[in-house]
């Protein structure tokens, strides 16, 4: 009665797991709050990568 097949557990752990990730997966934009920039030099020009916190993104190259 108390023995439940291997399978079953198998598949309730893996979808658990899966569902996890997927919500991990979607809330870590929401909780992801932060302008970021990069700045970004090849040799004979250099770029500025701004990405503000409502997901506009901005390149400004400086040639």
């Amino acid at each position: 009665m108390d023995k439940q097949p291997v399978s079953f557990k198998l598949f309730f752990l893996i979808v658990s797991f899966s569902s996890f990730i997927l919500l991990f997966l979607f809330f870590q934009d929401f909780f992801n709050k932060k302008t970021k920039v990069v700045f970004c030099d090849v040799g004979q020009g250099d770029a500025v990568y701004i990405r503000t916190l409502d997901k506009i993104d901005i390149l400004i190259d400086a040639g």
